[in-house]
């Protein structure tokens, strides 16, 4: 699991009120995940309490290759995701 200290952070900033350029609310949100940067630690249980705890509604996309986040963060804004 995630050390407590960025558990703690991560529900932090989940519960802060977030909005949108032109100030909606954020609603729907796509967490987009890169497996080989970073440690290695799980990461889905404690995103799903910070996230569902928030109020968010969320789904997660993984890379696999050079420019893949870009391009998922890019569908996910073409598909509707705040």
């Amino acid at each position: 699991s995630l050390p407590d200290d960025l558990l703690a952070s991560l529900k932090t900033s989940a519960a802060a009120p977030l909005t949108t350029l032109d100030r909606e609310s954020i609603k729907r949100v796509m967490v987009v995940i890169n497996p080989v940067s970073g440690i290695e630690r799980p990461i889905l249980r404690p995103l799903n309490s910070a996230l569902r705890d928030a109020g968010f509604a969320w789904d997660v996309a993984v890379t696999h290759g050079s420019g893949d986040a870009e391009r998922l963060a890019a569908a996910a804004a073409l598909d509707g995701y705040d």
